[in-house]
């Protein structure tokens, strides 16, 4: 059976395009690695190519006390870098908010997917404080739905690591208008 020559170029076109969506990414990828060297927080991110572009996640959680939504002093100072850096390139901000399996606040007045939605909240509020457009981060909230992976235990340690909040930096919105393609 002999090859229709139309679906040869898109598949030409579909590869040429991936190519070039690579090349930008790695270009991306770079340019963010040497901002964040310059923001000293080098030590403090991962990073990871993902179809959407390119993702960071701060290895430094920002971690709670049983029951509270409180961010410790400690954890304020990798905020404000965090907050200066995507203020100063214009990134976009995921924040999720994470708790404990079973978690309450002391009052009982908050369970879990309370407190991971107030936690989220208060960080997304010091961001906003420090000079953040509101318009470049969305903040979501897992309640104790989503373990961090390596703590999934019921112990103690794995209590506390999952009383958490995580980011994700991008240079681009995930909602950002993308390029219009031909459905056929």
């Amino acid at each position: 059976m002999k090859e229709d020559p139309s679906k040869k170029s898109q598949t030409l076109e579909g590869m040429l395009d991936k190519h070039e969506i690579n090349r930008e990414s790695r270009e991306t990828l770079k340019e963010m690695q040497a901002t964040i060297r310059e923001y000293e927080l080098s030590e403090n991110v991962d990073f990871e190519q993902i179809p959407e572009g390119i993702k960071i996640r701060v290895k430094d959680k920002i971690y709670f006390n049983e029951g509270s939504v409180g961010v410790s002093k400690a954890n304020r100072e990798v905020l404000d870098k965090m907050a200066n850096m995507t203020a100063d390139n214009n990134w976009t901000l995921f924040v999720e908010g994470h708790s404990a399996s079973g978690e309450e606040s002391k009052d009982k007045a908050m369970d879990a997917f309370i407190l991971s939605a107030k936690r989220a909240e208060v960080v997304t509020r010091n961001f906003v404080r420090n000079k953040i457009n509101p318009k470049r981060i969305t903040t979501v909230f897992y309640g104790d739905t989503r373990p961090d992976e390596p703590y999934k235990g019921a112990g103690e340690v794995a209590r506390d690591k999952n009383r958490r909040v995580e980011f994700i930096l991008r240079k681009v919105d995930l909602r950002s208008k993308g390029k219009k393609v031909d459905s056929r």
